[in-house]
């Protein structure tokens, strides 16, 4: 079926690609124009939105010669159902999967509280990719894990001056930092329209820009959601060395008791 263009939605986080190839829309622009037929993009549409998850270069194309629809393949499903479709497209028709595209999907997909924790294999199998690939990922990410980690030394006494736990205090803390991250949000929202509409470009470079913006925005916050499991990590790990360490202390003083 054919889709009205202003009835897509572009800036969901269903864009599998780290960015998209200009020359190659321009190169689709120029073939639709002299009738070439292309496969239908694939949406997926919750009733309310109708999420693009592959056919990017094909929709841009689409506004480039100011086409008003662009036809398409719907299947019904949620914002979720379309991000999981948008890892394993293209690895088998359109512009090749780049090895930074490979890895953006599986960052996705590893991060989604969906699949936080599943196999090699099974995360392969929804990106559409080889397990050693998605190991490889998760070498990357052990060996910076590794790298950030503090002396356990530093740790006992960070652990030694911690305050103690006030529950009331904390989800405070939580409220504080949810209402903070939401107008943070906000306030990106609008700097990047700011920035868009001030751009000395057509209106495709326009849409072409904020579909950017929005899809890198997105990918921060993956890399954010990933520095922060890393960080709870060695945190658990230094707080880890830091008890062990004591205990071995007291057992080292017991043991200087009993020499003596």
């Amino acid at each position: 079926m054919h889709l009205s263009l202003d009835k897509i939605t572009i800036d969901a986080g269903t864009q599998g690609r780290v960015k998209l190839d200009k020359r190659v829309i321009e190169d689709y622009a120029d073939k639709m124009q002299r009738g070439k037929t292309f496969l239908p993009c694939i949406v997926v549409s919750d009733g309310k939105k109708n999420y693009l998850v592959d056919g990017f270069h094909r929709y841009f194309a689409a506004r480039k010669i100011k086409s008003p629809s662009i036809d398409c393949d719907v299947i019904e499903g949620t914002l979720q159902t379309a991000r999981e479709k948008s890892w394993s497209v293209n690895d088998a028709h359109g512009l090749q999967r780049s090895r930074a595209d490979k890895r953006k999907i599986v960052l996705m997909a590893i991060n989604d509280d969906n699949h936080r924790g599943k196999s090699d294999r099974e995360i392969a199998a929804l990106c559409s990719i080889s397990h050693t690939f998605v190991q490889n990922v998760r070498k990357e990410l052990k060996e910076v894990a590794e790298n950030i980690s503090q002396p356990p030394v530093a740790v006992e006494q960070e652990v030694a001056t911690l305050p103690p736990e006030d529950e009331e205090g904390d989800v405070f803390q939580e409220e504080m930092e949810a209402t903070i991250e939401l107008l943070k949000a906000e306030n990106e929202a609008l700097s990047d329209k700011l920035a868009v509409a001030s751009m000395d470009a057509d209106d495709l470079d326009k849409a072409m820009a904020e579909s950017t913006i929005k899809d890198l925005r997105a990918q921060i916050r993956v890399l954010e959601i990933e520095l922060k499991t890393v960080t709870e990590s060695r945190d658990s790990f230094q707080r880890e060395n830091a008890q062990l360490m004591k205990q071995v202390n007291s057992l080292t003083n017991k043991l200087k008791k009993l020499q003596a």
